[in-house]
């Protein structure tokens, strides 16, 4: 697991630099198609998650869906508020992918239409 918390954490848009910036990873489960983290943070953050930006992805944040941006490395940055929070990543397919996935399933109906009940 790599999760990576920058060195700017802040508190009211001010940046905090008296403070010791804490956090714990209490829970990481990788699936094939989602990736749950639960943490615990002393102080607001931006984080960096080891997770490849792609524009087909929702991000949430306990349930709800957030923003999120790329980094520079190409990942997934968000910002996380203090306190003990769940962050979900979800991908879904592309309105591209999903019209290409429907005409391979007719062609595939086409395909053995004609096998089946073609000329003999």
């Amino acid at each position: 697991l790599t999760f990576k918390v920058m060195l700017r954490f802040f508190q009211n848009n001010s940046f905090i630099a008296n403070e010791s910036p804490r956090l714990d990873i209490l829970l990481y489960e990788i699936k094939p198609q989602s990736m749950k983290l639960v943490y615990s943070s002393n102080v607001d953050a931006y984080s960096q998650l080891s997770y490849s930006y792609y524009p087909y992805i929702n991000v949430f944040l306990d349930g709800q869906k957030t923003d999120f941006f790329p980094t520079s490395l190409n990942l997934i940055g968000l910002r996380i508020p203090a306190g003990v929070h769940q962050i979900e990543i979800i991908p879904y397919l592309s309105e591209i992918r999903i019209l290409s996935l429907l005409i391979g399933m007719i062609a595939i109906v086409i395909s053995l239409s004609v096998i089946r009940f073609g000329p003999e």
